[in-house]
């Protein structure tokens, strides 16, 4: 189904529910967090509705009535003016995105060696088969699920929880937003006041990720020595609407003791997992991504079939 995208005078267009293309009306679900229209004179090869039985796209715009979409009508972009809200919005193909915008990659190269939690399989990739000896190139895989740039599922804490097959697809996309957590010391522990105080507005979306610049570290011994975070700090952002974390460390709770002892214990695993949440470890370049709004993030598992944890390609469209 194509989306409906709101082209807004203000920072940031917002987008409305799914149309099946023969009009209706749709409810705003939440801020458009993947483009920032600014003007709504956007190429008319975006703002189109494609009709697979006709060569040409034919526009179509609706208007917004308080937070309820109106029935849309076909419409010449060229000559649409602005409904009286100063708002109007229109449907684009799926996996388009307005322009104005970028991809951010959060994700650490997987590669043979690469550093895991101490006591995971090791990673190592080598060649299986070559264009030059066997006519194609095929590669062999061996690294534990919990391997780079990953998310953990329930099942990783929580005996009957959810395994990644299990992970709709809708919890791992969509608004995301960024709390700075920068400045913190070897193993310290972030409050809930340190988390209250960085963190904007009242509610949340679904994705939230706390950077504490500790991506710099990774392949190093001082990466086992992150911060973490406080069960109650965690309470309070699930509390505001968070249900998906991620980290750009390679644990929320401790990894190592502060005599450089491994931890027993993952109570912020066992309160998130345990609520059916779902966590992301081992994120990266998250100061590349704003803080002043919400960004569009994905951060897919691969579909492993009853496995607790899959390495993703995780990204931010801001």
């Amino acid at each position: 189904m194509p989306w409906a995208i709101l082209v807004s005078r203000r920072r940031g267009p917002m987008r409305i529910g799914a149309d099946d293309g023969e009009g209706g009306t749709g409810r705003i679900a939440s801020p458009l967090v993947y483009s920032r229209l600014t003007t709504p004179q956007t190429s008319p090869t975006i703002i189109t509705k494609r009709d697979g039985s006709a060569p040409n796209a034919t526009p179509v715009c609706h208007h917004l009535s308080g937070d309820r979409a109106l029935p849309k009508r076909q419409t010449d972009f060229r000559k649409t003016s602005l409904s009286p809200g100063g708002r109007k919005f229109f449907m684009i193909d799926p996996g388009q995105h307005p322009p104005g915008g970028s991809w951010v990659d959060l994700s650490h190269s997987v590669r043979t060696g690469i550093q895991v939690y101490p006591g995971d399989p090791e990673s190592t990739i080598e060649a299986y088969a070559t264009i030059e000896a066997d006519g194609v190139a095929l590669t062999h895989l061996d690294f534990g699920s919990h391997t780079g740039t990953h998310l953990d599922a329930p099942s990783h804490t929580i005996a009957g929880g959810r395994t990644v097959d299990r992970i709709r697809l809708d919890e791992v996309t969509g608004p995301a937003r960024k709390i700075t957590m920068r400045g913190l010391r070897d193993q310290q522990l972030m409050t809930l006041s340190d988390v209250r105080q960085s963190c904007t507005g009242v509610d949340l979306p679904r994705i939230v990720f706390l950077e504490t610049g500790w991506d710099t570290h990774f392949g190093t011994p001082r990466y086992l020595r992150h911060p973490c975070i406080a069960v109650e700090a965690v309470q309070w952002l699930w509390d505001r609407g968070a249900r998906v974390f991620g980290f750009d460390t390679l644990n929320p709770d401790p990894t190592l003791s502060p005599d450089g002892q491994a931890t027993s214990g993952l109570p912020v695993h066992s309160f998130i997992l345990g609520n059916d949440g779902l966590i992301v470890e081992n994120l990266t370049r998250l100061c590349d991504i704003p803080a002043d709004r919400d960004v569009y993030a994905s951060l897919l598992p691969l579909r492993l079939d009853s496995v607790d944890g899959s390495p993703i390609r995780a990204a931010v469209f801001s």
